[in-house]
């Protein structure tokens, strides 16, 4: 699941960042590589697991739930086997579409060498000669767009360039299944035909020949939220001095503020001088944001800025009806209303009112505190040192 970010020094998770910024390639090569966090543990799990599935070519992963398939990883949850299982049902009802199918998993799709990725999914339908590639997203915090996405792009370009000769294709169809997402549909999917693909790839190599030339260019956007150098880059430190410079407080004092050149902060020493400079920064600017909103929310116009809406949450006009409906859509009582233990938090305020501080020393004999991680905090805030080593022994 992760020959893409493995081999692929253009790879298909990181298309849309060096697809605008050819200069990131090589400055986040110059950086340490991001250690691996709990989400993404979780969806290479969960890619393990619909690769497993639809190579035995198993239908359903619900006896999966509990069991683990790489060591090391998490047991599977039920949100992730509910996730799974709707991919799943998404790649066979497309199989059943034509009796003739013919399907790949993880299936490399290299434009080039070292340009490309690894499709999830490929399913071939001779009937329509539709290619068919599917990208599964577990995540659930970010919804992914399929519209001009250069990630699935790209694999439909790799999986085409690279697909059997004698089997003819009119259109690729790039699909994106997505079910723990909480802002659209689980399923969405863009068409191409092969001459659009063909056009995208003069992107790619314009991209990728800029990336490799001696003064590739930078271009700030939203890819840079997730660009391993962002700290370092010179296009996003040079224009933070910049601003910095030009800013005159129309009252109080002027603050001076030195910014290191961009290429210092690869130094641990010059790093944590920034970054103690920039944890006093961020508290002021919090708080600068605070009193801009409570301002914004009484009325006032700041100009430059607008209110605008968060992302909607979907919850249900009426419960009751809601339940008669799934009911009558074949669901039963534990599918749509499972029972979920209490938290400890919630458990130990239950008992705590019931039983009192007796109750609640009681209880602590089944309860495990777990951190979730580290935090990188300055030296003189509460907690002992903890080596990170120790997450990698544990």
């Amino acid at each position: 699941m992760t020959e893409d970010r493995v081999h692929n020094r253009f790879g298909g998770s990181n298309a849309d960042r060096w697809l605008a910024c050819p200069g990131s390639v090589r400055l986040s090569e110059s950086v340490p590589p991001q250690p691996e966090n709990p989400h993404m543990r979780a969806g290479t799990h969960a890619h393990a697991l619909l690769e497993w599935a639809l190579g035995h070519a198993d239908r359903d992963v619900a006896a999966m739930e509990g069991d683990v398939l790489l060591p090391g990883h998490e047991p599977f949850g039920h949100d992730d086997i509910e996730a799974v299982q709707v991919a799943l049902d998404t790649a066979y009802a497309i199989m059943g579409t034509d009796r003739d199918f013919r399907v790949w998993v993880e299936r490399m799709s290299e434009v080039r060498p070292g340009v490309g990725g690894t499709a999830d999914v490929v399913i071939y339908l001779p009937g329509t000669k539709r290619l068919v590639v599917i990208d599964y997203k577990h995540g659930a915090g970010y919804y992914v767009k399929v519209e001009d996405n250069p990630q699935i792009k790209l694999y439909m370009l790799g999986v085409l360039v690279n697909f059997e000769r004698d089997l003819q294709v009119d259109d690729v169809q790039g699909m994106i299944i997505q079910p723990r997402n909480n802002a659209g549909p689980a399923v969405r999917s863009v068409v191409y035909t092969p001459a659009d693909l063909i056009d995208f790839y003069g992107e790619v190599d314009a991209a990728v020949a800029n990336a490799e030339s001696t003064d590739p260019t930078y271009a700030a956007g939203a890819h840079c939220k997730w660009c391993p150098a962002a700290h370092i880059c010179p296009l996003l430190v040079g224009s933070a001095a910049q601003q910095l410079a030009a800013w005159k407080p129309p009252t109080g004092e002027t603050i001076t503020l030195t910014l290191p050149a961009a290429h210092l902060c690869t130094d641990p020493a010059m790093l944590a001088e920034a970054k103690r400079v920039g944890v006093q920064l961020r508290a002021w600017l919090d708080a600068l944001d605070d009193n801009a909103y409570a301002l914004a929310m009484a009325g006032t116009e700041l100009p430059g800025f607008k209110l605008v809406d968060k992302r909607p949450s979907r919850k249900w006009t009426d419960e009751i009806e809601a339940e008669n409906v799934l009911l009558g859509l074949g669901l039963d009582r534990s599918q749509y209303a499972p029972s979920v233990m209490l938290s400890v938090a919630q458990a130990e305020k239950i008992v705590k009112a019931k039983a009192g501080a007796a109750g609640v020393a009681k209880l602590a004999e089944v309860v495990n505190k777990e951190s979730s991680g580290l935090n990188l905090v300055p030296i003189e805030a509460k907690g002992d040192a903890v080596h990170p080593l120790r997450l990698a022994a544990a």
